[in-house]
């Protein structure tokens, strides 16, 4: 290959964003996660098949002395958006943001949890929400003209829905539920997730109204989305930046101990 055609490809491919998600899935797999690119959903509101960008898991499990089987996995389903200009999250200042709390309002197929469990506070104090002690309301795409579309929301809807194919293809039918035995615990987590390469930036509003800007490498929405097809109504959406996407990885892999954990603490004393 002549170099002057290799560089109109990989000028093509980083334009496009393909660079971007090349990067993205090497850190994936240098984290040790189990990821595929270019997977696909059927969008229930177009009656289409569609391409997401990432699908990855990890997985934790283990037979307890007292029989009890638990398997739990965390999934992550990501977007991979590239743009040379910055995406500004505001930062919402709702007094329901204040409670600052990202459990049950994920994407959770469980079976046989055990009763007692701390698993609501496992499952929000490592989240993102839980570390950053904020959420975004919104974005604004930096010097994008007004009649320009949004790459943000369509970025959001695709990582929801995708999400929401990869939970229903992973639960399971109340025959299978019935059919399992109450020493088998199962839990299965997706986290939709946006990967930004750029530069990202919070905006918020000082006490005397002036606008205070800061460099942030992540944000997480309480995202709202519904149609005919999709009733859930509230989503819990995490942007990250791809330059900060190995501490994410490492943050979602202790998140997942923390859960893992819970279960098998609630398993032990759990007499039934």
């Amino acid at each position: 290959m002549n170099e002057e055609l290799r560089n109109k490809i990989l000028a093509d491919l980083d334009k496009t964003g393909f660079g971007s998600e090349m990067r993205a899935l090497k850190v994936f797999s240098q984290a040790q996660w189990l990821v595929s690119g270019a997977s696909s959903y059927y969008d229930l509101d177009s009656s289409i098949t569609r391409e997401i960008d990432i699908q990855a898991h990890i997985r934790r499990a283990e037979t307890l002395d007292n029989g009890k089987k638990i398997e739990c996995f965390y999934q992550l389903v990501a977007e991979v958006k590239k743009s040379k200009s910055p995406w500004i999250v505001f930062k919402s200042i709702t007094s329901w943001d204040k409670l600052l709390l990202d459990a049950w309002q994920n994407l959770i197929f469980d079976v046989n949890l055990p009763a007692e469990t701390t698993l609501t506070k496992s499952i929000s104090d490592l989240s993102l929400v839980g570390t950053l002690g904020w959420r975004g309301s919104s974005i604004h795409e930096g010097f994008k003209e007004p009649t320009a579309p949004s790459r943000w929301y369509p970025a959001f809807v695709a990582a929801c829905k995708a999400s929401e194919s990869s939970l229903e293809a992973n639960s399971w039918a109340e025959e299978a539920q019935a059919k399992e035995s109450k020493n088998s615990i199962h839990l299965f987590f997706v986290k939709p997730l946006v990967i930004f390469d750029g530069i990202l930036i919070s905006a918020e509003l000082t006490d005397n109204g002036e606008v205070l800007l800061n460099e942030i490498d992540s944000a997480p929405f309480d995202f709202s989305y519904q149609s005919q097809h999709y009733t859930r109504r509230r989503y819990s959406v995490d942007v990250v930046k791809l330059s900060a996407l190995s501490d994410y990885l490492q943050l979602s892999k202790t998140r997942l101990d923390a859960i893992f954990n819970s279960i098998k603490d609630g398993a032990l004393s759990d007499n039934s």
